[in-house]
């Protein structure tokens, strides 16, 4: 029996890069095939070193039929036929004797993507092929309608990487749920140099901007303030270099352009640097050797978390609230929600409490980062047996 994933978006992401890899580490003993939206991103990243992979579907025939497609889901609001075009390679593959890993993380988190997962969802079990809704964060209010619940007790197995999305899975009465850490906490890292010029041999704290943090917040102007007055402290109270390093380069979500407007004002300044695009064990290299981190991509965060930095995420899901709960207990210190930043400083002033106790997160980190092996082998355990 082989492992299938789908529901990757591609590479560009690298978040969903990591989850692949890492599920490609934790499952190394058996065949896999990853089918993506976007295969040309996985190549140029080297995922197909790794595994076999396979376009879902055919998104770059433009054709008539694709046209159509797009005009009937703009102009009357069905999607099906879209669905149907960007994942027939997919649907036509699927075979019993597989099981197929849902493998994006948060897809349950918008309401853009989560009707196509149900729609992939009940096309794999109609063919009788077993699902796993794997590493998933899904919004407790999107739980409770009864479309996404009936469609949730389709799966085999939900594995969920964060204690409120488990919890919420519980109280709707979904009980084929399993509580595990994302994957890429396993993720490996490589560690290439740093760019020329920039002042390394001091610490330095990472910072990761999401244009999806802007978007959700009442008012994204005082979030890149927020930014650059954090920018500023650093420089100015500290010794401290700053690296802005991307997670995600997606068009219309690319962290590098808001990381080129930070650093406009800051330019020339040998203490502050742009990291430019790398795959997802490299941009980890990068981060686990900064003193503190700063983000807003889930998986920048998670390499810091993975790397025992002190991190401050500037969320604006419940996936950032359930995995700092997880690791520390409670979220409130760790996580600083867009949804609620109104004055300009106030992602320095959670900077400067996470400073403050940084050796108490580290021992954290490590403490409770010990204990996740146990997790991952029971999670596998239940996964190999469902194969069976």
């Amino acid at each position: 029996m082989k492992i299938v994933l789908y529901s990757h978006a591609g590479s560009y992401n690298h978040g969903c890069e990591a989850i692949v890899r890492s599920t490609l580490k934790l499952f190394s003993d058996n065949e896999i095939i990853l089918y993506s939206k976007v295969m040309r991103e996985d190549i140029e990243y080297g995922l197909d070193n790794l595994c076999s992979i396979q376009q879902a579907g055919q998104l770059g025939k433009k054709n008539m039929y694709y046209y159509f497609t797009r005009i009937v889901a703009k102009l009357i609001h069905i999607k099906y036929f879209y669905r149907k075009l960007v994942t027939k390679n997919f649907i036509d593959s699927v075979n019993k004797n597989n099981i197929y890993f849902s493998v994006g993380g948060d897809n349950y988190c918008y309401d853009n993507i989560i009707w196509g997962c149900i729609y992939l969802n009940k096309r794999v079990n109609k063919k009788g092929a077993k699902t796993v809704l794997w590493g998933v964060s899904i919004e407790p209010y999107i739980i409770s309608k009864k479309r996404v619940r009936k469609d949730l007790q389709k799966y085999a197995l939900i594995v969920a990487r964060e204690s409120i999305t488990y919890q919420a899975l519980l109280d709707a009465g979904i009980k084929n749920v399993l509580l595990c850490p994302d994957p890429a906490f396993i993720l490996d890292k490589v560690e290439l140099l740093w760019p020329d010029g920039f002042k390394c041999d001091k610490d330095i704290v990472g910072i990761n901007i999401s244009p999806m943090a802007l978007d959700y917040s009442r008012n994204s102007a005082i979030i890149l303030q927020n930014y650059k007055k954090l920018i500023d402290y650093i420089l100015d109270n500290t010794d401290y270099s700053i690296a802005l390093i991307p997670h995600v380069i997606w068009n219309g979500g690319d962290d590098r352009v808001i990381n080129s407007l930070l650093y406009e004002d800051y330019r020339g300044n040998n203490r502050v640097v742009c990291i430019d695009d790398h795959n997802c064990e490299e941009l980890k290299g990068y981060i686990a050797r900064c003193r503190f981190f700063v983000g807003a991509r889930t998986h920048s965060t998670i390499a810091a978390y993975s790397s025992m930095i002190p991190t401050l995420v500037v969320g604006y899901s419940v996936k950032a609230n359930g995995i700092a709960k997880d690791l520390f207990g409670e979220y409130e210190h760790y996580v600083l929600s867009v949804q609620e930043i109104g004055d300009e400083n106030e992602l320095t002033n959670h900077f400067i409490w996470i400073m403050q106790h940084e050796d108490e997160i580290k021992d954290r980190l490590i403490d409770i980062q010990a204990r996740f092996s146990k997790k991952y082998e029971q999670t596998k355990a239940a996964i190999l047996q469902l194969m069976r």
